[in-house]
């Protein structure tokens, strides 16, 4: 709508000889009363009534510049860009020298996306009129719409060069380098652009781009990090902060975000989940149980965070109150999953034999699920009743037929009990099966080298398992014992400390094979030291103790 000011200046400009000499005689009184009814309907909020009663009187005065403005603003403020740029364009052909048209114009063009006209005008401003900072940048914009990026490049560095503290000039010149693939020149572009302004949000956004195809994602996060800490406020780019670095593998640090997160949106109750379970699989038991609980306070009917509640407490050591949780989902409804963790939770309170009653009644209600006496061997096993865990996992079998993780268990009840000739057995067969599974090679290589048969071989298997996993500390201390078996004890003795250092708890295997190997290298005291730290975990080691009433 017009401002009445200007509204009433038109009025009289239109009706007072004064103001317009002769122009009144010139002009149709049927057109002065068309187009003062279309200013009339314009100040109403009328723009219906308005264009048409300016396109009535434009039949009588076609060369009235101020009418074709008029029905072009109309046609603007209709979202009619094709129709605004012919109006528009005829003021051009009025006044071809009038470069506020022919902005108007080049506006139009661009709207309804005709970017070879809005080039055409917008030249004629930048060549030949009086052009400013908008103008620079729009012809750039234009230059960028028609696919021409090197007259856009070309543009913006003369825009530079006229505008050099101008953020928005760099911004720009980021993006058409980003759009040219040249993305280090657009992280120079877009620095350049924070140095004028540090708070130029376009520029951070742009730097997070050229980052991310250049799989910096160090940089991508300590962009990001710097652009929320300079908008704390806003909640949107934090939560995609945070799906950042959960999509970058940056669990620990999305889980230590999630505080300062969750206290300015409380009620996001799906990335509350999300990171919930991010800290349960990343052994944050404590951050996790917290989240849970949240989730459970919110949604007391969520079975599965119930669930996992419960693992957390079990993690932590509070079986009493991961029976309680265990329960309550249960009472809702049952499946193997529940009953099992149930289960776990009683052997964990050291109550067995409510834990295997547990599976025993499980087994009855859900027989068709091979999970359920897979872990009845498992607690059996745990338990030191090895044939039992061998019928539980052979239960597993009559139902699943090929279990792996059944006969794998097998495998190791059977070492565990004294028949290693059998556990190596099974393990041939399931790496014939499977050759991809590390946890097979590594076993299967590990017993040979205890055997101390079939070296070679037995090394190249726990390789395999190592480049699957090479941070785990049974794998590599597997390869160190490897290593002392074919005579190399300075390498060996590197994996050994190595698989010390990164196992999650001290291991007594380790540190006894440790202490073999710095006996063979003739350090002895080392070696009792390693013994000694050996025997207080395991009592029944016995080459430690051996070893000692040698070595003391």
């Amino acid at each position: 709508m017009r401002d009445l000011i200007v509204i009433i200046i038109l009025v009289l400009i239109l009706s007072t000889p004064a103001f317009t000499g002769d122009t009144r005689e010139e002009i149709p009184p049927i057109a002065v009363r068309h187009f003062l009814n279309g200013l009339m309907a314009e100040f109403e909020g009328d723009i219906d009534r308005a264009l048409s009663s300016y396109l009535i009187a434009l039949n009588f005065i076609p060369e009235n510049p101020e009418l074709h403005r008029s029905i072009a603003d109309i046609y603007m403020q209709m979202n009619r860009p094709e129709n605004a740029l012919e109006a528009y364009l005829n003021l051009v052909e009025i006044e071809p020298k009038n470069e506020y048209y022919r902005r108007y114009a080049a506006e139009a063009a661009f709207t309804s996306r005709n970017y070879s006209e809005a080039e055409k005008q917008m030249s004629w401003v930048i060549e030949k009129g009086t052009p400013g900072y908008g103008d620079w940048m729009q012809f750039v914009l234009i230059l960028m719409s028609m696919g021409n990026s090197k007259g856009a490049l070309k543009n913006i560095q003369k825009t530079a060069e006229l505008y050099p503290n101008e953020p928005g000039v760099q911004g720009m010149r980021g993006n058409i380098h980003l759009d040219r693939e040249e993305y280090d020149k657009a992280i120079e572009a877009f620095r350049r652009a924070l140095e004028i302004d540090p708070a130029y949000s376009r520029a951070y956004m742009g730097l997070s781009a050229a980052y991310e195809m250049l799989d910096m994602t160090d940089s991508l996060i300590a962009v990001q990090e710097r652009f929320i800490s300079m908008n704390p406020d806003n909640t949107q780019l934090r939560r995609q902060w945070l799906n950042l670095l959960i999509i970058e593998g940056k669990f620990e640090r999305a889980i230590d975000e999630g505080d300062a997160y969750f206290e300015a949106i409380p009620t996001d109750w799906e990335m509350l989940r999300r990171l919930a379970f991010l800290a349960y699989y990343s052994d944050r038991y404590e951050k996790s149980i917290d989240y849970f609980r949240r989730l459970l306070d919110w949604d007391a009917s969520d079975r599965e965070a119930r669930l996992f509640y419960a693992r957390s407490l079990l993690a932590l050591d509070l079986p009493e109150q991961a029976i309680e949780q265990i329960e309550i989902a249960l009472a809702h409804s049952k499946d193997p999953d529940g009953i099992i963790t149930l289960a776990l939770a009683y052997e964990s309170a050291e109550l067995v034999d409510e834990a295997i009653d547990v599976l025993r009644r499980g087994e009855a209600e859900f027989s068709d699920a091979p999970s359920i006496p897979i872990y009845r061997g498992v607690i059996y096993g745990r338990a030191g009743e090895y044939s039992e865990a061998i019928n539980s996992y052979g239960r597993a079998l009559i139902i699943d037929p090929g279990n792996e993780d059944a006969i794998f268990g097998i495998a190791d009840a059977y070492e565990r009990s004294g028949q290693r000739d059998k556990a190596i057995e099974l393990l041939r067969d399931l790496w014939d099966d499977n050759r991809k599974d590390p946890l097979v090679a590594n076993y299967l290589g590990y017993l040979l080298v205890e055997e101390n048969i079939e070296l070679e071989f037995a090394g190249g298997l726990i390789e395999l398992a190592l480049e699957k996993d090479p941070e785990n500390a049974a794998y590599i201390d597997s390869y160190g014992w490897y290593l002392y078996r074919i005579g190399e004890y300075e390498e060996a003795l590197e994996f050994l400390l190595r698989a010390d250092s990164l196992a999650q708890t001290p291991d007594p295997v380790i540190l006894e094979h440790t202490g073999v190997v710095y006996e063979k290298l003739g350090k002895n005291e080392l070696a009792v030291t390693y013994y000694n730290k050996a025997l207080e975990l395991d009592p029944d080691l016995e080459h430690s103790r051996e070893r000692l009433l040698e070595l003391e």
